[in-house]
């Protein structure tokens, strides 16, 4: 079976319990925990007994038990937590550095992360996206209709596209790049 290295470990199933091994085979983290994923930023989000965790690579449980209704990933030293419909972020002490307030936040890539407001449903066209600083400060206004990470100081965003039906996918609209001040720098064809 293939496994997916993150940060040198993968997670893998072991007697019913997932646990860590390195690309040799050798475990490195017994497994303990009834969920898992892999490492970000040093740390891996875990489950046990139905409370969620954060452990470093050497099996340690350093934040948590979440308070919250779920969480992602690290990036750039901080977690998307949600609650209530609501998403903020948490840092790596577990303590919440951006309120939650959004209805959608996506994990921070190159300094900004996307979030969107107004946001009832992912397969309605509702809500606007922009993107938020590390201090939780709106840098691009929410006015796009669907946002993309920053890759290479470029965002790809939407205007004016609709979905049809329950197709995650808009069609139509104005499709561009964006760089970091939310200016338009490359239109897409097609």
């Amino acid at each position: 079976m293939n496994q997916t290295f993150f940060e040198g470990l993968a997670m893998k199933w072991i007697n019913g319990k997932f646990g860590y091994v390195a690309e040799s085979g050798a475990v490195v983290i017994e497994a303990q925990f009834d969920g898992a994923s892999g490492f970000s930023d040093g740390l891996a989000l875990v489950n046990v007994s139905g409370k969620s965790y954060y452990i470093d690579k050497t099996g340690k449980m350093v934040i948590g038990p979440l308070a919250f209704s779920g969480a992602a990933k690290f990036s750039e030293g901080l977690a998307v937590v949600w609650h209530d419909l609501k998403y903020g972020y948490i840092d790596k002490s577990g303590q919440v550095t951006i309120d939650l307030q959004f209805e959608f936040a996506g994990h921070f890539s190159e300094g900004l992360a996307r979030i969107n407001v107004g946001l009832k449903s992912p397969f309605l066209q509702m809500g606007k996206w922009g993107y938020i600083n590390k201090q939780g400060q709106i840098v691009i206004e929410p006015q796009f209709d669907r946002a993309e990470d920053f890759s290479n100081g470029l965002a790809h965003v939407n205007v004016g596209g609709q979905r049809i039906g329950h197709n995650p996918v808009l069609q139509g609209g104005e499709n561009y790049y964006i760089d970091k001040t939310g200016k338009k720098v490359k239109e897409i064809s097609g």
